[in-house]
């Protein structure tokens, strides 16, 4: 049996998970053989959808899904805020990071990555 952790900082964090996912490849024996990544999550800094919590997370959103496809790690947008309304739904900065997201997503399962479920579908 295994552990699947899900990791936060998908944009925060980007520059550590560059550094580290290499090393998280190359050497498994520094890591116990009972867990894995199942994924990493996260919003950028300037997105309304995302709840409004303080971030320094401004990493292009397609380098942030290379590095992620790169590993076969699901990337997952987390749009929390409990304040959104219909007004919100047609942002164009979260609007283009679903479809930026649902593009890698389709090119997950055309590759044979992921298990297609991470990223709902949106209203744009």
């Amino acid at each position: 049996m295994k552990a699947y952790y899900h990791l936060p900082g998908l944009f925060e964090f980007y520059e550590l998970y560059k550094e580290f996912l290499p090393l998280y490849r190359k050497h498994r024996e520094y890591f116990y053989d009972w867990c894995d990544i199942g994924s990493i999550y996260g919003a950028p800094a300037d997105c309304i959808w995302g709840g409004g919590r303080v971030g320094f997370g401004e990493h292009d959103p397609k380098e942030v899904l290379k590095l992620m496809q790169e590993y076969g790690i699901s990337a997952r947008l987390t749009f929390s805020n409990s304040l959104l309304t219909k007004e919100h739904l047609p942002d164009k900065k979260c609007n283009e990071l679903c479809r930026i997201f649902d593009i890698g997503r389709d090119n997950e399962r055309s590759r044979g990555f992921g298990n297609g479920n991470h990223l709902l579908r949106y209203s744009a």
